[in-house]
């Protein structure tokens, strides 16, 4: 696993080293997310592995930390084909966030800057059977009625990240 960069209370970078650590000390480290959304107005949601933080719980389209030498961009391209093997999507940024995260003993202290990424794509997905459990296409307004009635099925990243997302996408 490659080194992440740690960043200040500015987003400038101040270092860099291994996620655990991060967590561990709350060093603010910078993550890429990525909000998929097809031709029907779905947003494709993805349900993590067993084997990663917040296990089967649903989450953004995809995201990941930003490895030492890649963009935010870079890394949220990198992170799609990993994760859901998508590629060739045309995104775009709409906002970089601060998430103070939430400590807890069993997954740290989750500190970041979260620049969120919004694209259209209507392909294939082929889901990394280690990082994702499940997923699945889902209206925007039924997205956000579930991130209201059932917060507990989602990662608590993910629900930060929606309420931006919710603020810059118009209802239907």
């Amino acid at each position: 696993m490659k080194d992440v960069i740690y960043v200040d209370a500015n987003d400038n970078e101040i270092g860099s080293g291994s996620i655990k650590k991060a967590v561990a000390e709350g060093i603010i480290r910078r993550v890429s997310v990525a909000i998929l959304i097809n031709n029907k107005g779905e947003v494709l949601l993805q349900k993590r592995g067993d084997n990663v933080a917040f296990p089967n719980l649903w989450n953004e389209s995809t995201s990941g930390h930003v490895d030492v030498g890649e963009t935010y961009e870079e890394a949220i391209i990198r992170e799609m084909k990993e994760e859901m093997g998508v590629e060739n999507v045309d995104i775009k940024r709409i906002d970089k966030i601060f998430d103070p995260g939430k400590g807890s003993k069993q997954y740290g202290i989750r500190r970041a800057f979260v620049a969120v990424f919004v694209g259209h794509y209507n392909g294939e997905v082929v889901p990394n059977p280690v990082e994702v459990s499940d997923y699945k296409w889902i209206q925007l307004e039924k997205l956000k009625k579930l991130t209201t009635e059932k917060p507990e099925d989602f990662t608590p990243g993910s629900l930060f990240v929606f309420e931006t997302f919710f603020k810059a996408t118009p209802s239907s």
